[in-house]
């Protein structure tokens, strides 16, 4: 006999991946899963002149299946026909992440359209369809007596199916960052951004747990980044694997509890705190080492853009010859390079063909210890101290200067910077 629960699913592809990113779908029977529809197209009329006309396969070329199926059946307004029909699931599950998308009015046919997939969109109008003309949405700007009249359908079409016991209802979010475990990344759209996107989808959660009071409610744990390497690509709602073990144990505690809802909220909650808790451990480390990475990458800018003023003064001030005059003047006919840089191997070129001997270069090596025939000194071996003419070729000519009067150096230390 088969135990396993089953469940039918709405909402964006988290409350799908919860199931699909582990094996065998987490142990539970897949019923019907619908995405992409916003829950206020669902419960208002189709933007088709025809809600029976013909939609040819052609339009769908080159999309996935599944697209196809959720977009013929959001036109149609069937996605409630199509989810109760057939099989009865032990749970019905949602999301509200679809929320976040704006909606398309046509008022020609009165009718409603989730914006997404534009590319569809005008075959659609092309074909004559749906109306050419739409207007462009945003739920969070809509009057909330209309909006709210449309959620409530929306939650009176679950309960129709399902008892409040039997509906979970999964939190999402927009995350501010990215990982692939080694680096994390802000996203491009922003703080702002990303919280006014949070606040749409606030507004949906807020009348649906409300009015769906006594339904189970799988919370969004803080610390939540989203996953770089993605099955289905970056994206705000794309989260790092953890989550959806974090959701999986959820739902298991909710279809498995035999101790009631006061037992269910106490594990909901312990499991919350642990998922926040890992999260924060294991992305401390990598935000370390992220900042260890930013550290280098604007050290090494900061370098590369010294180097590059140096280097078009030299061009517009007719620097080779000013560098030429100062070490003649000065006696300087032995030195050594602190640092093989860009300047170190333009000098090196110079001072060989003004004749001037270069005894040895300071920089760490593992197993040359040669370069363009010249000897390399590491930092750390006191032979540095060996020369008359120290030039140091790194814009941290100041700290180097003072190791090396530390370490005793009696000779002359030339900043590159101060030739001309």
């Amino acid at each position: 006999m088969n135990t396993k629960k089953s469940v039918s699913l709405l909402g964006c592809c988290v409350v799908r991946d919860t199931f699909g990113v582990h094996e065998e779908e987490g142990g539970y029977i897949i019923n019907p899963y619908v995405q992409i529809p916003n829950p206020v197209s669902l419960v208002t009329k189709s933007p088709l002149y025809d809600v029976n006309a013909e939609i040819d396969d052609e339009i769908f070329e080159g999309k996935r299946a599944f697209i196809k199926k959720c977009q013929i059946l959001e036109l149609r307004k069937q996605v409630f026909q199509y989810m109760w029909g057939g099989v009865t699931s032990d749970y019905f599950l949602l999301d509200c992440g679809e929320f976040r998308k704006n909606i398309l009015y046509f008022p020609e046919t009165d009718g409603w359209f989730t914006e997404g997939h534009k590319d569809l969109l005008e075959k659609y109008i092309e074909r004559g369809l749906v109306p050419e003309k739409y207007e462009v949405i945003r739920p969070l700007e809509m009057d909330r007596t209309e909006l709210y009249s449309y959620l409530r359908k929306f939650c009176d079409e679950l309960l129709h199916r399902f008892d409040r016991e039997h509906i979970i209802l999964l939190e999402t979010k927009f995350v501010e960052f990215h990982t692939d475990g080694k680096c994390i990344q802000a996203f491009r759209m922003g703080h702002e951004g990303i919280e006014k996107n949070n606040i749409q989808l606030k507004l949906c959660y807020d009348y649906v747990k409300s009015y769906l009071h006594g339904c189970h409610i799988v919370e969004f744990p803080k610390g939540v980044m989203a996953d770089t390497n993605h099955k289905w690509l970056k994206h705000y709602m794309h989260y790092v694997p953890e989550y959806y073990d974090y959701s999986l144990k959820a739902v298991d505690i909710i279809t498995q509890n035999a101790g009631g809802r006061p037992d269910e909220e106490k594990s909901l909650e312990v499991l919350k705190h642990t998922y926040e808790k890992l999260f924060q451990e294991k992305h401390d480390v990598v935000l370390r080492s992220t900042l260890d990475l930013q550290k280098k990458k604007n050290m090494a800018a900061d370098k590369m853009l010294k180097y590059e003023q140096f280097f078009k003064k030299i061009l517009l001030e007719d620097g080779r010859e000013k560098i030429k005059e100062v070490l003649e003047e000065r006696g300087v006919r032995t030195c050594a390079f602190y640092g093989k840089t860009r300047i170190t191997e333009v000098f090196l070129a110079w001072f060989r063909s003004w004749g001037i001997g270069v005894e040895y270069v300071v920089e760490n090596y593992s197993k040359v210890s040669v370069w363009m025939d010249i000897p390399l000194i590491k930092r750390t071996d006191e032979n540095l101290l060996n020369c008359t003419n120290m030039i140091i070729c790194d814009i941290r000519y100041e700290a180097i200067k003072d190791k090396l009067v530390k370490w005793g150096f009696t000779g002359t230390i030339f900043n590159y910077n101060e030739f001309i």
